[in-house]
């Protein structure tokens, strides 16, 4: 058998054969992203046998159904045009009905926004109806 001399590597291709191995080469990312795809098959195949242990798996059932009487009771609210944000009851955004029931509460007891711009403008009427500096300061001070 005719033996194969060796020939010894030059620095140009131990570069080149460098380049197909280092980090940005094809062969490492698609070795990385079989592992990667492994690993997260794997992962999921290790979650679902820790699921199935009877602690887990008790945790997991009641969870589920907390979420569902969560999901039941935010539904209700939200027919009611309420939404609870954090530890508080909020109006919802579409909640007309209930929005405007509140504001006919509130305008029965403290009145209209427009009451406020209609005692203005007759202040500035009783103003402009002033003889006297001092008659003008006074109405001035009623509405400060």
């Amino acid at each position: 058998m005719p033996t194969v001399e060796a020939r010894k590597l030059s620095a140009s291709q131990r570069n080149t054969i460098i380049g197909m191995l280092g980090s940005g080469s094809d062969a490492r990312r698609k070795a990385k992203s079989e592992y990667r795809a492994l690993y997260e098959q794997m992962r999921e195949s290790f979650v679902k046998a820790k699921a199935k242990e009877p602690k887990v798996a008790e945790l997991v059932k009641k969870t589920i159904d907390l979420r569902t009487q969560l999901d039941e009771a935010e539904d209700a609210l939200g027919v009611l045009g309420l939404e609870v944000e954090g530890n508080e009851v909020k109006l919802r955004w579409r909640a007309e009905g209930i929005r405007r029931e509140i504001d006919e509460k509130i305008e029965q007891k403290i009145g209209a926004e427009v009451d406020v711009d209609r005692k203005f403008d007759k202040a500035i009427a009783r103003v402009l109806k002033a003889e006297t500096a001092e008659e003008a300061a006074e109405v001035v001070e009623s509405m400060i």
